[in-house]
């Protein structure tokens, strides 16, 4: 499942790009795709370059983490609200039209580096992890500014609290959980030209947290930040 994932979101990045460049098009429409009887040695206009708009910056906000009982162990486990914040880069390609500037094409590729915490509720004690993630998502622009994204993001757990949980004859090593999750990750981004930026996204976990504690953890995010253009 995870290398049909990888494989996939690869295909599609790939794909994507591929299609960006090929879109920015002509300059005008009469461009002629086979050659131009001007003078060759003219320079390409400037606008007529089809560069993709790169911006980064600092993003934060909120999440609402999910998880089911481990298996045999009934925790009472339900939803509780956590954190995360980082850097993110964005790669806005191509031009919508003929005319328009570059980086309002149809397709972008945004990634991010994030620290987050993840809170759980239980019957017994609320579980905190901190985790590191790390999103790595292809664009579709259905407006020059609000984007569709697809992809997965890597995650895994650095620490958890409390240290050890104690459930009926069980001793659970909260702390010793070391998780490693490619979540399936969708959601839609809004991007405008001066930089700010809010996103909405849905995380499916697909791997337990770890061998001893088979549970998946999903999430709801919102965040918004900014982020400067570095090239358009």
């Amino acid at each position: 499942m995870i290398k049909k994932l990888l494989l996939f979101t690869a295909f599609a990045i790939a794909t994507a790009t591929a299609m960006a460049q090929a879109s920015g098009g002509f300059a005008s429409s009469g461009d002629n795709p086979f050659g131009s009887t001007e003078n060759i040695d003219d320079p390409v206009p400037e606008e007529s370059i089809n560069r993709p708009r790169i911006s980064l910056g600092i993003k934060a906000g909120a999440s609402y983490c999910m998880a089911g009982n481990p298996d045999g162990l009934d925790l009472g486990m339900s939803g509780n609200i956590g954190w995360q914040g980082g850097i993110a880069a964005n790669a806005h390609f191509g031009r919508r039209h003929a005319g328009s500037p570059n980086g309002t094409g149809w397709f972008g590729v945004q990634l991010e580096a994030l620290y987050a915490q993840r809170n759980v509720k239980t019957d017994i004690e609320n579980i905190k992890l901190t985790c590191w993630a790390i999103p790595v998502l292809g664009q579709v622009f259905v407006t020059s500014d609000l984007a569709i994204e697809l992809g997965p993001t890597f995650t895994g757990v650095i620490s958890g609290k409390p240290k050890t949980m104690a459930f009926q004859n069980y001793q659970i090593g909260i702390g010793d959980i070391k998780g490693f999750d490619i979540m399936l990750t969708a959601g839609v981004e809004y991007l405008n030209k001066k930089g700010f930026v809010a996103s909405a996204r849905y995380n499916l976990g697909m791997s337990n947290l770890a061998a001893n504690f088979k549970s998946k953890v999903s999430s709801l995010e919102v965040s918004v930040g900014y982020l400067f253009t570095l090239s358009k």
